[in-house]
């Protein structure tokens, strides 16, 4: 076995550093081992390349049909990083660049910004968002050990905080979108990898399977309107409360046939 040192695992950096040296030093390890661009004031790191297009989809709608920009950020002010919009990204294994997101690389990937950001001398703010299901938990008390905070820096789609989510306990971004969006996506395919759940006769949730999770989130972004995203868009508005950005919390208001979560 080699005895080479990752980038990644290489020896703290110099106290003497400009802050620009550490900068230009951590845009290395994303790109070389993550394949993601350099940090920007405002990041959201997510499992899989389908949430990017989700939130993606969610921020479009919400700016279309609400007037109001999701992704918008302040402006002005002394910055060594970059005051641009919210980047949503999702981590890739530069060893097979096929290999897209996931748990492990997400989780990896807290784990060394949990040793960089102590070390930044510039204002930074990032999101890690998992699933609500054991490996999303699992992977949030990971971080949590590993130096991440609670609800600033990592999140779970926790049932509590999205009312209208189809499923109950462990819940997937899938579960954000509305059942009747779904319920079109599935009408239209005669080839859908999925488990339905029903409830007193009617369907209560899908579990998609992949490749229909690409496909799903491919229709989702193509015939979507506001309210089959609403839920995607609130997960938005939590991320940007926990950032103290400005969010119209009108724009999540309950539709009267869903109402709010028992104490």
């Amino acid at each position: 076995m080699s005895g080479g040192t990752r980038r990644s695992e290489a020896p703290s950096a110099k106290p003497s550093q400009s802050s620009e040296d550490k900068l230009r030093a951590l845009s290395g390890i994303l790109h070389d081992e993550f394949l993601l661009p350099p940090l920007t004031k405002y990041n959201i790191y997510v499992e899989g390349h389908t949430d990017v297009g989700y939130l993606d989809c969610a921020a479009r709608l919400a700016l279309s049909s609400m007037r109001e920009d999701l992704m918008a950020v302040p402006t002005g002010g002394p910055s060594d990083l970059l005051e641009s919009r919210i980047q949503v990204l999702s981590p890739r294994n530069p060893r097979d660049e096929k290999q897209r997101g996931g748990v492990k690389a997400l989780t990896r990937l807290g784990q060394e910004l949990a040793r960089w950001l102590p070390r930044l001398d510039v204002e930074c703010f990032v999101m890690f968002v998992f699933d609500h299901d054991k490996a999303g938990l699992d992977a949030l008390n990971k971080l949590k050990k590993s130096g991440m905070k609670s609800a600033s820096q990592t999140i779970s789609l926790h049932p509590a905080k999205h009312p209208g989510a189809c499923g109950q306990k462990q819940i997937v971004v899938e579960d954000l979108l509305s059942l009747t969006i779904q319920k079109d996506f599935f009408e239209s395919r005669s080839d859908c990898c999925v488990w339905i759940t029903h409830t007193s006769g009617e369907v209560t949730r899908f579990a998609w399977n992949h490749p229909t999770k690409d496909q799903l989130c491919a229709y989702v972004q193509e015939h979507a309107s506001w309210p089959d995203v609403l839920e995607i868009g609130r997960l938005l508005g939590r991320i940007r409360e926990s950032w103290a950005l400005p969010t119209s919390s009108h724009i999540f208001e309950l539709a009267p046939d869903v109402a709010e979560p028992s104490p």
